[in-house]
């Protein structure tokens, strides 16, 4: 039996993924050597340097041709539509200003105007109080120019009766016509 086993150990299949360990562990140990090295070199420093430059003016040349190609095509850059942006903005501010000038423009001829209508109502209501005196000052005037006239005419036509009665009126020098305010009105 010792012999069928020593050969069942011979014709064993190899575990590839101990192979597959042995080979990396050893591959990192001598590439990070390499690496280690080759990332010291001046070269390696040029070359990287040399990429960078290389990127960076491809960037450039990018940006220049999108820049190109926008300025050319009706669409709106970014640029655009910031200093629209700003414009709208500052219009807005201005709106904004305007309307509250307005406002405060037309509060203050608001109180103006309520201020002049108060002072005409309390002219209207001396004005009426004092045509309201006039009225009545007039009414009463006019009450005692018709008391007087009507004592004028009473008094006339007394003296008529009397001058009637005792001798013919003069015919040469005949009395002066009076308009009474009854016959004024109509």
């Amino acid at each position: 039996m010792s012999d069928e086993n020593a050969k069942q150990q011979e014709f064993m299949m190899p575990n590839p993924y101990k192979l597959w360990e042995n080979l990396y562990f050893r591959a990192e140990d001598s590439m990070g050597v390499l690496m280690k090295k080759m990332v010291e070199t001046k070269s390696f420093a040029n070359s990287i340097d040399f990429i960078l430059n290389n990127y960076l003016q491809y960037l450039k040349f990018q940006n220049e041709l999108a820049s190109a190609y926008i300025e050319n095509t009706p669409l709106s850059s970014k640029q655009d539509t910031a200093r629209l942006a700003k414009l709208l903005v500052a219009l807005e501010n201005k709106f904004d200003r305007l309307e509250d000038d307005f406002t405060n423009e037309l509060t203050a001829i608001r109180e103006q105007t309520n201020e002049v209508l108060e002072h005409l109502a309390a002219a209207q209501k001396g004005a009426e109080a004092c045509q309201d005196d006039v009225d009545v000052r007039i009414s009463a005037t006019l009450d005692d120019l018709r008391n007087l006239i009507g004592k004028v005419e009473h008094m006339e036509e007394s003296l008529k009766n009397y001058l009637g009665t005792s001798a013919e009126p003069d015919k040469e020098s005949p009395a002066p016509k009076r308009v009474r305010a009854s016959q004024k009105k109509a």
